[in-house]
């Protein structure tokens, strides 16, 4: 929030209220809740359609961008998952939206 606070005027899309959060600022009625989708590679599709699916085993690598709803969201639910926080949120969506299947 100290980011947002210091250098916006307005956020959209991708900021869940949180209480902390809503201490700072004003958050509109949600336009979309869609939960956590993951981002998998077109050939996982079907083995991750779970969260038990994901956290099967130590094997699985999941990349999280740290605080916030989606970081707690992973280490609660992905406990034996091998979890990665990437500090670049932005930095990491770049790079992973011109990756090609190999």
């Amino acid at each position: 929030m100290n980011d947002f606070i210091a250098k916006c005027d307005i956020g959209v899309g991708g900021v869940s209220p949180t209480l902390e959060r809503q201490r700072h600022a004003f958050f509109t009625q949600a336009y979309m809740v869609d939960g956590k989708p993951p981002i998998v590679r077109c050939d996982d599709v079907n083995k991750y359609q779970t969260v038990a699916q994901i956290d099967d085993q130590s094997s699985k690598r999941v990349i999280v961008n740290p605080g916030g709803t989606n970081d707690k969201f992973a280490k609660q639910y992905f406990p034996r998952a091998n979890l990665t926080v990437y500090p670049d949120n932005g930095r990491f969506s770049n790079r992973s939206s011109r990756a090609r299947p190999t």
